[in-house]
């Protein structure tokens, strides 16, 4: 059993369909197991030094096995089949959190996430920001390819002043509120001024003094 603590350890792509190997370990601070064959993280129980965790590409059901490690500050679990935000509820110290291709369709137990700064949830089914609200240290949400067809959902946002960039829109996968006539206008009149960059096409689009100040007047 390992007591001293390795700064990483990298099981990538190597078929894995269980976590009982870490059975043995106590003391890991980074960990690598994209691209396995995980359905589950039982036996990481026991890991509670661990600050970044890459489970990118499994089979993941449920996040059972690491839910009450603390430590954890980065987490990419994308392309999984994780259906329910309150997964995450107990990761107080988490500040990146990457949940794209899952099951999401709500935002669940936020407040206990406030120290989030980057979210990622988006290729997922979600069609409320309710709950966003609670993140005041985010500074980054990507959101596109959902289903958030409603504009009044923006007004989630109006209170987050740290956010920089929101991306509803990313080429050709966006949200149904994407179809609204003047959406860009409209949103940029609803999101904190702070906001520098809404949704990209080949590039990240800026929104420039002039064109808040338009949309301000519309």
């Amino acid at each position: 059993m390992s007591k001293v603590l390795l700064p990483s350890l990298d099981l990538s792509g190597k078929q894995m369909q269980n976590c009982l190997v870490f059975e043995q370990y106590r003391r890991i601070e980074s960990i690598n197991l994209k691209n396995n064959q995980l359905k589950s993280l039982n036996g990481m129980q026991n890991l509670s030094d661990v600050t970044s965790l890459d489970v990118y590409n499994n089979k993941l059901l449920s996040l059972f096995g690491i839910t009450d490690i603390k430590s954890l500050k980065s987490l990419y679990c994308f392309n999984n089949n994780l259906e329910q935000f309150s997964e995450f509820q107990n990761f107080t110290s988490l500040k990146i959190l990457v949940c794209s291709m899952n099951k999401f369709k709500q935002f669940q137990n936020m407040r206990s996430l406030s120290s989030l700064t980057v979210l990622n949830a988006s290729f997922c089914f979600i069609n409320s920001l309710q709950g966003v609200q609670e993140l005041f240290n985010l500074e980054e949400l990507y959101l596109h390819s959902n289903k958030i067809s409603d504009l009044q959902e923006i007004m989630c946002l109006k209170d987050l002043k740290l956010l920089k960039i929101i991306y509803f829109k990313h080429t050709d996968d966006q949200n149904p509120i994407c179809d609204i006539v003047e959406y860009r206008k409209k949103v940029i009149q609803m999101i904190p001024k702070n906001v520098k960059i809404l949704d990209r096409w080949t590039y990240e689009l800026t929104i420039s003094d002039e064109e808040r100040a338009e949309a301000l007047r519309m």
